[in-house]
Order: C-alpha cells, then sequence, then structure tokens
C-alpha cells in the first residue's frame, strides 16, 4: 500500500475553484434538461471514471474524467447523444456523491443567502442591459453588468435571453 504522499489542499482559493466546477456541472445539466431531455435516464457509469477509481481510488484522475464527460456533452450535436452523456455524468458523479440535487434547485440556493436583493429590480436592471446591447450602446450594457456583478449576481447569456442568479 503506498503511503500518503501530502496533505489534502484545503483552502479558501480550492474550495472557491471546486464550487465553481460544480456550477458548471449543473448548468450544463440545466442546459440538458431544458432540452426536455430526461436527466435520469439509466446510463452505465464509464470506463475510464471506474478504471480512474479502481486505480487505487484515483479520485483526482476520477474528477478529470467527471470534467472530460462534462465537457462533451457541450460538443454532441443530438438531443440523444447529450440525453446519454448527461446521464453518464450523472452516474458517474453519483458514485463520488455528486450532482444528486436538481440542476435550477443547485443553481438557485444561493439565493435565499441574499434575500435583501429585489428579484424585480434585478429583473428589470437585466433587461435594461438586454436592451441596451440589441442598441448597441455597449458603454450603458457593461455600465449594468459591472453594477449586477458588485451585487453578486452572474450573468448567463445565451440564444433564448439572459438568465441571472446569485
Amino acid at each position: 500500500m503506498k503511503p500518503f504522499a501530502k496533505p489534502l489542499d484545503w483552502s479558501a482559493a480550492e474550495v472557491q475553484r471546486c464550487q465553481k466546477t460544480l456550477e458548471r456541472f449543473y448548468t450544463i445539466l440545466r442546459s440538458v434538461k431544458e432540452l426536455g431531455l430526461d436527466l435520469k435516464a439509466a446510463a452505465e457509469i464509464p470506463a475510464a471514471f471506474l478504471a480512474a477509481l479502481n486505480d487505487d481510488i484515483n479520485t483526482p484522475k476520477a474528477l478529470a474524467e467527471l470534467n472530460a464527460l462534462a465537457r462533451r456533452i457541450g460538443k454532441l450535436d443530438t438531443p440523444d447523444e447529450k440525453q446519454s452523456a448527461a446521464a453518464d455524468l450523472l452516474a458517474a458523479g453519483a458514485l463520488l456523491g455528486l450532482l444528486q440535487a436538481d440542476p435550477d434547485a443547485w443553481l438557485s440556493a444561493g439565493s435565499s443567502e441574499t434575500s435583501s436583493l429585489d428579484a424585480n429590480a434585478i429583473q428589470t436592471m437585466v433587461e435594461a442591459r438586454d436592451a441596451a446591447r440589441a442598441n448597441r450602446d455597449f458603454s450603458e450594457a457593461d455600465r449594468l453588468r459591472d453594477a449586477l456583478q458588485a451585487m453578486g449576481i452572474t450573468l448567463e447569456d445565451s440564444a433564448d435571453g439572459t438568465r441571472w442568479r446569485v
């Protein structure tokens, strides 16, 4: 048996990096869900992920495989391929106790922590930013984006419009 080579890297920066990775995973899963696809479809755990865990529980390699699965979803074209890949990601994540929440619920979890923010006012600012972008008033759009970011709001632009979350 191999002795542990180094202690865990437990810092605020590492926790924040992990939080961002989970946000990315849940954002990808939400995009698949919005296509009307079933996130709970049956899936087999990907062989590369299992091989990483079978290699003396090589967690960093297993997490790298989760990242590869998430990236793969964005590159796929058909809804069936996206659903299959999302199911693989969820099945692999389940072995580590990850990705068990509904994507919408997980991504909006921070909203309750900042109940002092007025959702209607935020939505009004987001719509004003969208209008400024449509009118090619980029300085005003940037000013509104910066003001929202200062409030702790993350904007997600897509073809369907702009979404926001705390």
